[in-house]
Protein backbone atom coordinates (compact mmCIF):
# COMPACT_ATOMS: atom_id res chain seq x y z
CA UNK A 1 0.00 0.00 0.00
CA UNK A 2 2.94 2.80 0.02
CA UNK A 3 2.97 4.86 -3.02
CA UNK A 4 5.85 4.34 -5.57
CA UNK A 5 8.50 6.74 -6.07
CA UNK A 6 8.04 7.67 -9.61
CA UNK A 7 5.34 7.82 -11.79
CA UNK A 8 4.19 4.90 -13.83
CA UNK A 9 4.68 5.47 -17.53
CA UNK A 10 1.80 6.66 -19.19
CA UNK A 11 -0.16 7.13 -16.22
CA UNK A 12 -0.38 10.88 -16.39
CA UNK A 13 -1.42 10.50 -20.09
CA UNK A 14 -4.00 7.68 -18.95
CA UNK A 15 -5.63 10.53 -16.48
CA UNK A 16 -5.84 13.19 -18.82
CA UNK A 17 -7.34 10.56 -21.17
CA UNK A 18 -10.26 9.38 -18.51
CA UNK A 19 -10.32 13.11 -17.75
CA UNK A 20 -11.77 14.00 -21.17
CA UNK A 21 -14.07 10.90 -21.50
CA UNK A 22 -16.08 11.80 -18.16
CA UNK A 23 -18.96 13.08 -20.73
CA UNK A 24 -19.53 8.94 -22.08
CA UNK A 25 -18.67 7.06 -19.13
CA UNK A 26 -21.62 9.11 -17.50
CA UNK A 27 -23.57 8.41 -20.19
CA UNK A 28 -22.61 4.60 -19.60
CA UNK A 29 -23.36 4.86 -16.48
CA UNK A 30 -26.74 6.05 -17.08
CA UNK A 31 -27.22 2.91 -19.70
CA UNK A 32 -26.26 0.27 -17.12
CA UNK A 33 -29.17 2.15 -15.42
CA UNK A 34 -31.31 1.32 -18.09
CA UNK A 35 -30.34 -1.91 -19.25
CA UNK A 36 -31.00 -3.14 -15.37
CA UNK A 37 -33.99 -2.10 -15.84
CA UNK A 38 -34.55 -3.29 -19.00
CA UNK A 39 -33.38 -6.81 -17.52
CA UNK A 40 -36.66 -7.50 -14.99
CA UNK A 41 -38.89 -7.29 -18.46
CA UNK A 42 -38.65 -11.54 -18.66
CA UNK A 43 -41.65 -12.09 -21.33
CA UNK A 44 -39.26 -10.66 -23.93
CA UNK A 45 -36.43 -12.53 -24.82
CA UNK A 46 -35.16 -10.81 -27.63
CA UNK A 47 -35.14 -7.90 -25.78
CA UNK A 48 -33.30 -9.88 -23.07
CA UNK A 49 -31.01 -11.14 -25.10
CA UNK A 50 -29.63 -7.91 -26.21
CA UNK A 51 -29.89 -6.54 -22.98
CA UNK A 52 -27.83 -9.60 -21.81
CA UNK A 53 -25.02 -8.37 -24.78
CA UNK A 54 -25.27 -4.74 -23.71
CA UNK A 55 -24.72 -5.99 -20.04
CA UNK A 56 -21.36 -7.74 -20.70
CA UNK A 57 -20.05 -4.98 -23.05
CA UNK A 58 -20.46 -2.43 -20.17
CA UNK A 59 -19.07 -4.39 -17.15
CA UNK A 60 -16.22 -4.43 -19.70
CA UNK A 61 -16.01 -0.78 -19.80
CA UNK A 62 -16.31 -0.51 -15.89
CA UNK A 63 -13.49 -2.91 -15.35
CA UNK A 64 -11.02 -1.35 -17.49
CA UNK A 65 -11.96 2.23 -16.45
CA UNK A 66 -11.38 0.69 -12.84
CA UNK A 67 -8.27 -0.76 -13.84
CA UNK A 68 -6.93 2.35 -15.72
CA UNK A 69 -7.70 4.82 -12.97
CA UNK A 70 -6.10 2.51 -10.42
CA UNK A 71 -2.98 2.57 -12.74
CA UNK A 72 -3.34 5.81 -13.67
CA UNK A 73 -2.55 6.86 -9.67
CA UNK A 74 0.22 4.63 -9.65
CA UNK A 75 -1.65 1.70 -8.45
CA UNK A 76 -1.89 3.34 -5.27
CA UNK A 77 -3.25 0.90 -2.63
CA UNK A 78 -5.01 3.85 -0.43
CA UNK A 79 -7.16 5.13 -3.92
CA UNK A 80 -8.37 1.67 -3.66
CA UNK A 81 -10.32 2.84 -0.67
CA UNK A 82 -11.97 5.49 -1.76
CA UNK A 83 -15.64 5.69 -2.13
CA UNK A 84 -16.22 6.35 -5.52
CA UNK A 85 -13.96 2.86 -6.47
CA UNK A 86 -15.54 0.66 -4.24
CA UNK A 87 -18.56 1.83 -5.67
CA UNK A 88 -17.17 1.08 -8.73
CA UNK A 89 -15.72 -2.47 -7.76
CA UNK A 90 -18.67 -3.49 -5.78
CA UNK A 91 -20.86 -2.58 -9.27
CA UNK A 92 -19.02 -4.87 -11.53
CA UNK A 93 -18.04 -7.55 -8.55
CA UNK A 94 -21.37 -10.08 -9.24
CA UNK A 95 -20.48 -10.02 -13.32
CA UNK A 96 -16.37 -11.17 -12.45
CA UNK A 97 -16.85 -13.28 -10.29
CA UNK A 98 -19.81 -15.26 -12.71
CA UNK A 99 -16.99 -15.10 -15.61
CA UNK A 100 -14.80 -16.70 -13.40
CA UNK A 101 -17.15 -19.70 -13.12
CA UNK A 102 -17.55 -19.31 -9.52
CA UNK A 103 -21.39 -19.32 -9.78
CA UNK A 104 -24.35 -17.12 -10.88
CA UNK A 105 -24.54 -15.44 -6.99
CA UNK A 106 -28.10 -14.35 -8.37
CA UNK A 107 -28.12 -13.32 -4.13
CA UNK A 108 -25.56 -10.46 -4.22
CA UNK A 109 -26.69 -9.15 -8.33
CA UNK A 110 -28.55 -6.22 -6.54
CA UNK A 111 -25.55 -4.40 -5.95
CA UNK A 112 -25.40 -3.84 -9.33
CA UNK A 113 -27.98 -1.16 -7.79
CA UNK A 114 -24.77 0.84 -6.63
CA UNK A 115 -23.73 1.25 -10.06
CA UNK A 116 -26.21 4.60 -10.09
CA UNK A 117 -23.46 6.23 -7.50
CA UNK A 118 -20.93 6.41 -9.97
CA UNK A 119 -22.38 9.36 -11.25
CA UNK A 120 -20.83 11.06 -7.92
CA UNK A 121 -17.57 10.77 -9.11
CA UNK A 122 -18.31 13.71 -11.31
CA UNK A 123 -19.82 15.75 -9.04
CA UNK A 124 -16.87 16.05 -6.46
CA UNK A 125 -15.72 19.94 -7.75
CA UNK A 126 -16.78 22.44 -10.15
CA UNK A 127 -13.92 21.06 -12.45
CA UNK A 128 -15.24 17.46 -12.66
CA UNK A 129 -18.58 18.81 -12.82
CA UNK A 130 -17.49 21.01 -15.67
CA UNK A 131 -15.83 18.49 -17.37
CA UNK A 132 -19.07 17.02 -18.21
CA UNK A 133 -21.51 19.94 -19.11
CA UNK A 134 -19.00 23.01 -19.15
CA UNK A 135 -16.81 23.53 -22.28
CA UNK A 136 -15.50 26.32 -21.36
CA UNK A 137 -13.54 26.59 -17.77
CA UNK A 138 -15.57 28.63 -15.61
CA UNK A 139 -18.30 28.92 -17.41
CA UNK A 140 -20.27 26.51 -14.65
CA UNK A 141 -22.21 28.29 -11.06
CA UNK A 142 -21.40 26.67 -7.60
CA UNK A 143 -25.44 26.68 -7.16
CA UNK A 144 -26.03 25.13 -10.88
CA UNK A 145 -23.16 21.82 -9.21
CA UNK A 146 -25.65 21.69 -6.35
CA UNK A 147 -28.73 21.54 -8.14
CA UNK A 148 -26.92 18.57 -10.22
CA UNK A 149 -26.27 17.14 -6.67
CA UNK A 150 -29.60 17.28 -5.50
CA UNK A 151 -31.07 15.47 -8.71
CA UNK A 152 -28.25 13.38 -8.86
CA UNK A 153 -28.54 11.90 -4.80
CA UNK A 154 -32.89 11.92 -6.00
CA UNK A 155 -32.32 9.72 -8.87
CA UNK A 156 -30.24 7.58 -6.85
CA UNK A 157 -32.56 7.01 -3.61
CA UNK A 158 -34.98 6.55 -6.16
CA UNK A 159 -33.31 4.16 -8.70
CA UNK A 160 -31.60 1.75 -5.26
CA UNK A 161 -35.24 2.17 -3.46
CA UNK A 162 -37.03 0.69 -6.87
CA UNK A 163 -34.64 -2.10 -7.04
CA UNK A 164 -34.54 -2.93 -3.88
CA UNK A 165 -38.03 -3.26 -3.44
CA UNK A 166 -38.31 -5.46 -7.02
CA UNK A 167 -35.88 -7.69 -5.47
CA UNK A 168 -37.96 -8.20 -2.04
CA UNK A 169 -41.26 -7.62 -3.49
CA UNK A 170 -41.71 -9.19 -7.11
CA UNK A 171 -41.79 -13.17 -6.19
CA UNK A 172 -45.05 -12.51 -4.23
CA UNK A 173 -46.26 -9.23 -5.33
CA UNK A 174 -47.77 -9.22 -9.06
CA UNK A 175 -47.94 -5.85 -8.48
CA UNK A 176 -44.31 -5.22 -8.28
CA UNK A 177 -43.41 -7.76 -10.81
CA UNK A 178 -40.49 -5.42 -12.73
CA UNK A 179 -38.32 -2.78 -12.43
CA UNK A 180 -41.32 -0.36 -13.98
CA UNK A 181 -43.60 -0.48 -11.95
CA UNK A 182 -41.47 -0.39 -8.55
CA UNK A 183 -39.99 2.62 -9.84
CA UNK A 184 -43.12 4.26 -9.71
CA UNK A 185 -44.15 3.03 -6.62
CA UNK A 186 -41.05 4.71 -5.34
CA UNK A 187 -41.70 8.03 -6.56
CA UNK A 188 -45.22 7.99 -5.76
CA UNK A 189 -43.87 7.16 -2.22
CA UNK A 190 -40.55 9.13 -1.51
CA UNK A 191 -43.11 12.19 -3.19
CA UNK A 192 -44.87 11.26 -0.41
CA UNK A 193 -48.44 11.05 -3.20
CA UNK A 194 -49.21 8.01 -2.28
CA UNK A 195 -51.86 6.83 -4.50
CA UNK A 196 -52.42 3.53 -2.54
CA UNK A 197 -52.55 1.82 -5.40
CA UNK A 198 -50.08 -0.54 -4.90
CA UNK A 199 -48.49 -1.44 -1.75
CA UNK A 200 -45.43 -3.38 -0.24
CA UNK A 201 -46.39 -7.10 0.92
CA UNK A 202 -43.32 -8.75 2.52
CA UNK A 203 -41.96 -7.12 5.25
CA UNK A 204 -38.89 -6.69 4.33
CA UNK A 205 -40.50 -4.46 1.13
CA UNK A 206 -42.17 -2.42 4.40
CA UNK A 207 -38.68 -2.15 5.71
CA UNK A 208 -37.17 -0.60 2.56
CA UNK A 209 -40.09 1.69 2.23
CA UNK A 210 -39.47 3.35 5.76
CA UNK A 211 -35.90 2.98 5.48
CA UNK A 212 -36.33 5.14 1.88
CA UNK A 213 -38.28 7.20 3.39
CA UNK A 214 -36.38 8.26 6.40
CA UNK A 215 -33.24 8.55 4.39
CA UNK A 216 -34.91 10.73 1.71
CA UNK A 217 -36.59 13.27 4.40
CA UNK A 218 -33.14 13.62 5.89
CA UNK A 219 -30.39 13.81 3.03
CA UNK A 220 -33.00 15.53 0.41
CA UNK A 221 -33.53 19.11 2.40
CA UNK A 222 -30.39 19.37 3.86
CA UNK A 223 -29.26 19.22 -0.35
CA UNK A 224 -31.86 21.43 -1.13
CA UNK A 225 -31.22 24.33 1.44
CA UNK A 226 -27.02 23.81 0.30
CA UNK A 227 -28.78 24.55 -3.36
CA UNK A 228 -30.47 27.81 -2.02
CA UNK A 229 -27.93 29.29 0.11
CA UNK A 230 -25.03 28.70 -2.62
CA UNK A 231 -27.52 30.32 -4.80
CA UNK A 232 -27.90 33.57 -2.76
CA UNK A 233 -24.04 33.98 -2.09
CA UNK A 234 -23.88 33.73 -6.06
CA UNK A 235 -26.46 36.89 -6.48
CA UNK A 236 -24.51 38.76 -3.70
CA UNK A 237 -21.78 41.40 -4.75
CA UNK A 238 -18.89 41.09 -3.04
CA UNK A 239 -17.52 44.13 -1.38
CA UNK A 240 -14.52 44.64 0.55
CA UNK A 241 -14.90 45.88 3.83
CA UNK A 242 -13.15 49.62 4.57
CA UNK A 243 -11.87 48.80 7.62
CA UNK A 244 -10.64 44.97 7.22
CA UNK A 245 -10.72 44.46 3.24
CA UNK A 246 -13.16 41.25 4.39
CA UNK A 247 -15.36 39.96 1.76
CA UNK A 248 -17.53 37.99 3.59
CA UNK A 249 -19.43 40.64 5.77
CA UNK A 250 -23.06 40.18 5.77
CA UNK A 251 -25.06 42.26 3.95
CA UNK A 252 -26.32 45.16 5.52
CA UNK A 253 -23.90 44.77 8.09
CA UNK A 254 -23.07 48.15 10.33
CA UNK A 255 -20.17 46.85 12.08
CA UNK A 256 -17.17 44.87 11.16
CA UNK A 257 -17.12 41.94 12.61
CA UNK A 258 -13.30 41.66 12.90
CA UNK A 259 -12.61 44.99 14.25
CA UNK A 260 -10.99 44.56 17.95
CA UNK A 261 -12.84 46.30 20.94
Amino acid sequence: FSRPLEDLPFAKEIKAALRSLELPLAATVLLACGVLAGETLEDDKSLLSMLAQAESAINYVFIAEYVLRWYSRNLEGRYLLRFEMIVDLVSFLPFVLQQAGLGQFREITFLRLLRVLRLQRYLRSLESFESIVGPVAGSVRPYQLELARVSSSLFAALFITAGLVYVVESPYNPNLSNYFQTFYFAVTTLTTVGFGDVTPVTPQGKAVVIGAILIGAGVVPYQISKVVEVFIDSTRKSVACTRCAERTHPPGANFCWRLLP
